[in-house]
């Protein structure tokens, strides 16, 4: 098998002795330029030297640009001033919201001391307004036996009239003219 360039292409497994053997170049290298530019031979030490520039050379374009661009890094670092005081600003506002969630849920615990209020849920609307006057201040002008009597026995509505007969009857709901029978 070849490559599209014609070079073969080499499995895994079909790989010859001198491949598997282990590396002998070390997997990280760490140049250190003063060994490097000793080494390096003379007639190139001119063209390498002229690469790189001496400190006070560096300094001197490095004064050079920032009288150049010092609008520039004004405005640089007045983007940084503003960055820094937004991400404070953002931070303290994050304090003050986890505050008010503590205070919230100490306020919340204190009212609800009688437990979860999901245990507590009647089951069927009679004990649910049996509990809602129970808790509430008691009126002279309700009658709760004509209220309780609304309900059957589960705790569902009641659908017997007043004479114990059901909606579905002729007579219940009937008009003069039996518009509404069934």
């Amino acid at each position: 098998p070849r490559l599209k360039n014609g070079s073969a292409i080499i499995l895994p497994d079909e790989c010859n002795a001198e491949e598997r053997q282990p590396p002998i170049v070390p997997v990280e290298v760490r140049l250190d330029f003063g060994v490097w530019k000793e080494e390096l031979p003379a007639s190139f030490a001119d063209e390498v030297e002229c690469l790189f520039r001496k400190p006070a050379e560096v300094a001197l374009k490095e004064a050079i640009f920032n009288k150049i661009n010092k609008d520039y890094l004004h405005l640089q670092v007045l983007k940084k001033a503003t960055k820094s005081k937004a991400e404070t600003q953002q931070t303290e506002e994050q304090k003050d919201l986890l505050e008010q969630a503590k205070r919230h849920e100490r306020y919340h615990r204190k009212r609800n001391r009688g437990g979860d209020a999901s245990e507590n849920e009647p089951s069927t609307t009679e004990e649910a307004l049996m509990e809602a006057v129970a808790n509430r201040k008691i009126s002279r002008k309700i009658n709760y036996d004509a209220m309780s009597a609304i309900f059957d026995t589960d705790g569902t509505f009641a659908t017997d009239g007043p004479d114990g007969a059901t909606a579905g009857d002729d007579d219940a709901g009937a008009g003069e003219d039996g518009m509404f029978e069934f």
